[in-house]
């Protein structure tokens, strides 16, 4: 049941920075009629952050969460997290796994929030890999702390052209 409203409603994201870009946000709610967070909504995104050279930028993913249907949002925050194993190049903190994309989030029948991404803080050129971050039913998961990982699901196996040596006329 969706209630009509005549007034605009909240958003996750509004700035008004040239260097910022939020791109592929996925939105899913929480609809199971046991999970302790029953009605909440999520929504999660990768966030490009233009830096200063040699980086040039990061693109960590970011979460937000309604309570109200989509009226209001809370502060967004990121969550890719930061591991020194799995997360080795192209950072400008050590450890931090903040070049990102594309997160999917998913709501277990608990109300743990699963949230999966594509990362390339790896240390060989074009082979990235898929992780993984949640927050348990019992955190709020308004803050970084409140999240676990991330954890390795494993290679990405893209099928984009690359633009390698190997493929000249694919996408740089």
């Amino acid at each position: 049941f969706q209630e009509y409203r005549a007034t605009p409603m909240g958003r996750p994201a509004s700035d008004n920075d040239p260097d910022i870009f939020h791109d592929k946000e996925l939105m899913i709610a929480d609809s199971r009629p046991n999970s302790p967070k029953r009605g909440r909504v999520y929504v999660t995104w990768t966030r490009f952050e233009s830096r200063p050279q040699p980086l040039g930028g990061v693109s960590p993913i970011v979460f937000s969460q309604s309570t109200d249907g989509g009226a209001t949002w809370s502060p967004q925050v990121i969550i890719s997290g930061n591991n020194a194993a799995l997360c080795t190049d192209f950072s400008d903190v050590p450890g931090d796994c903040d070049q990102d994309q594309g997160s999917h989030p998913v709501v277990g029948p608990d109300g743990t929030i699963y949230v999966i991404f594509g990362n390339g803080n790896t240390p060989l050129p074009g082979i990235n890999q898929v992780l993984m971050v949640r927050c348990p039913p019992s955190n709020s998961c308004n803050s970084t702390t409140d999240w676990e990982g991330p954890f390795r699901i494993g290679t990405l196996n893209g099928t984009h052209p690359t633009g390698l040596p190997g493929n000249p006329e694919g996408c740089p």
